[in-house]
């Protein structure tokens, strides 16, 4: 977190992704960060449950304008190559807390509109009910079912969360999703 203060202080792009420099200088000091193509930082600090990291990069958009522009446009809309957004990588990485506090921030600060994409699904028809639940995360399927999103919506291969969950052999999630109409 640190080093990422450090480079947002000197100017580093926040919207920066995995095909720019901002990533390989980051990584060429010891930071550990990872991504695929098109991930943002925030993407990053999603996917590795990094809480503090994620706080620390929304606040940097201090406006409302900003918030609308790096959140929802940058880091949750347009999402990486794949069509998913940070919240994805959240889920499907377990991280509770990171996708509690990505889901109301953005549900704060974007228009009904964007808040409406969170529900979206990325280009393989995957939601973040499938990331989740194909995970293993009981704990963020329960968190996401409690915030209406669909048990029963399929993919491109019409598969739905259950049943991917069941081919990764979590029979938690299976039978959390069977008891709650999924």
């Amino acid at each position: 977190l640190e080093m990422v203060k450090y480079l947002v202080g000197k100017g580093a792009s926040l919207t920066a992704t995995t095909n720019s420099g901002f990533y390989q200088y980051l990584n060429d000091r010891g930071e550990s960060v990872t991504g695929y193509g098109g991930w943002s930082v925030m993407h990053s600090a999603a996917s590795g449950g990094h809480l503090e990291m994620v706080k620390y990069l929304w606040g940097q958009a201090t406006s409302l304008a900003d918030r609308n522009s790096f959140g929802a446009r940058n880091s949750f809309v347009n999402n990486d190559i794949y069509g998913r957004g940070p919240l994805h990588s959240a889920a499907s990485g377990g991280h509770l807390e990171v996708v509690k506090y990505l889901w109301g921030q953005f549900y704060q600060w974007s228009t009904p509109l964007a808040a409406h994409s969170l529900r979206d699904p990325d280009r393989y028809g995957r939601t973040v009910m499938h990331s989740a639940a194909s995970g293993g995360h009981l704990e963020v399927v329960k968190y996401l079912v409690g915030k209406g999103l669909s048990r029963t919506v399929t993919d491109n291969n019409g598969s739905t969360p259950r049943a991917l969950a069941a081919s990764g052999g979590h029979t938690d999630v299976v039978e959390y999703l069977k008891a709650h109409g999924g």
